[in-house]
């Protein structure tokens, strides 16, 4: 499974965003209070906050909401995007890992 997809953003003409594969939420099989978008920040061992800054800063990612709303990323460099979900796809593989060595 590929954990993480890159797609064209439907808010921002000519950008891409980070989507998830639906067998995500299969995995992990639990509910959240909020959003599943912590997600990423979390397999960073970073609060969400702390997250965005990240991408900005190492990703070149461009931040959205900032004057109120919900705080997204998109990127308007495709290979930017790539380089984030290549590094989810490892995180996500050391998640996996840790997960099942727990079982």
């Amino acid at each position: 499974m590929i954990p993480f997809g890159v797609t064209d953003s439907v808010s921002y003409p000519n950008h891409k965003i980070i989507s998830f594969n639906p067998e995500i939420f299969d995995y992990i099989k639990t509910q959240i209070k909020g959003s599943y978008n912590i997600l990423p920040a979390r397999l960073f061992g970073l609060s969400y906050a702390e997250y965005l800054r990240f991408v900005r800063d190492k990703y070149g990612a461009i931040l959205h909401g900032k004057n109120g709303g919900y705080l997204w990323y998109s990127f308007d460099d495709i290979k930017n995007a790539h380089k984030l979900q290549k590094d989810l796809f490892v995180k996500w593989i050391e998640f996996k890992e840790l997960l099942e060595k727990k079982e």
